[in-house]
């Protein structure tokens, strides 16, 4: 599949990021260090997400984590 890349900037960013799934933990148990791996390679998605932004604009950054790291 190719994405053009987005041409912005634009007033609102939101960014559905994958994650954890900590928020999901009493359906389907994990370790903690399992969940936690990776989590700067996730949370990655925020700088260039907000440089499509414009000035003033708003980045919502949503994911089904407990975690503060994440969120």
């Amino acid at each position: 599949m190719q994405v053009e890349e987005p041409r912005g900037p634009y007033d609102v960013v939101l960014c559905d990021v994958p994650c954890s799934g900590s928020g999901a933990w009493r359906r389907a148990r994990r370790s903690v260090d399992a969940a936690t791996d990776g989590l700067a390679q996730l949370c990655s998605v925020q700088a260039p997400s907000s440089a499509i932004g414009g000035e003033g604009g708003t980045l919502a950054y949503a994911t089904c984590s407990v975690l503060t790291e994440e969120n």
